[in-house]
């Protein structure tokens, strides 16, 4: 039929190559074996760290989730990975089938490239406070790993005091409150737009366990995160 979309080609031909790039953690000593561990720079989790560092691995910036050089592919999470398959299947097949696939998985949902509801909702009645913007952005930067308050003031050059007293000034509230909110607010998206299993969520958000993350969940949302799932997909 003229001007119909073709449909998206099987991609099992493309995951294989995304595990054997290194989407897993056994790349890290895949590469090691082999003496290439100096070659490419990997995207590590930081609570791997350490581990990388016994292998002798190179390790991309700090807060990067997904790495590629030279062929080999890496991430630090399940999540992660998706956007490093998405990366290699628009390298070989082009981004309308990535496209596609990112449609597909819950990835290009409108909502979720939205700036946070959360961050602007406490923007405005912050006065569009220069400091708590900054830290907003760095906040919303780092949902899968969460720094700590304290390394968020150093980024702006203010102390911890300082920060959290000008977001009770501003904004009534604690740094420590808002980015337990953008997180959640993150796995609310993940959970409504994406079959991401809670598991992999959890991680995403940046939570200590599923069991952190439904306390969480039906704290700040009223309901477990199983039950938000059945209802956006009965729906």
């Amino acid at each position: 039929m003229a001007g119909e979309r073709p449909r998206p080609q099987p991609l099992a031909t493309d995951i294989a190559p995304c595990l054997a790039h290194g989407a897993d953690r056994r790349s890290g000593v895949l590469l090691s074996a082999t003496g290439q561990n100096h070659l490419h720079p990997l995207a590590i989790h930081s609570n791997f760290s350490a581990a990388a560092d016994e292998e002798d691995l190179r390790s991309a910036p700090q807060g990067q989730h997904v790495a590629s050089s030279g062929g080999v592919g890496s991430a630090t999470s399940p999540f992660a990975a998706l956007h490093l398959l998405l990366q290699i299947i628009e390298d070989d097949h082009g981004s309308f089938i990535a496209d596609a696939v990112s449609e597909y998985v819950g990835l290009a949902d409108p909502s979720m490239n939205l700036k946070s509801k959360v961050a602007l909702h406490l923007l405005q009645r912050a006065h569009g406070d220069r400091l708590i913007s900054r830290i907003l952005d760095l906040m919303l930067d780092n949902i899968e790993e969460p720094r700590l308050i304290r390394d968020l003031a150093q980024r702006t050059n203010v102390s911890t005091r300082k920060l959290e007293r000008r977001f009770q000034e501003k904004a009534r509230t604690t740094p420590l409150a808002v980015y337990r909110r953008l997180r959640i607010e993150r796995a609310h998206q993940l959970i409504v737009h994406s079959s991401l299993p809670l598991s992999e969520i959890v991680v995403a958000t940046g939570f200590t366990s599923l069991s952190n993350f439904s306390y969480w969940c039906k704290r700040e949302l009223g309901s477990s995160p199983k039950v938000l799932r059945q209802r956006a997909f009965a729906s």
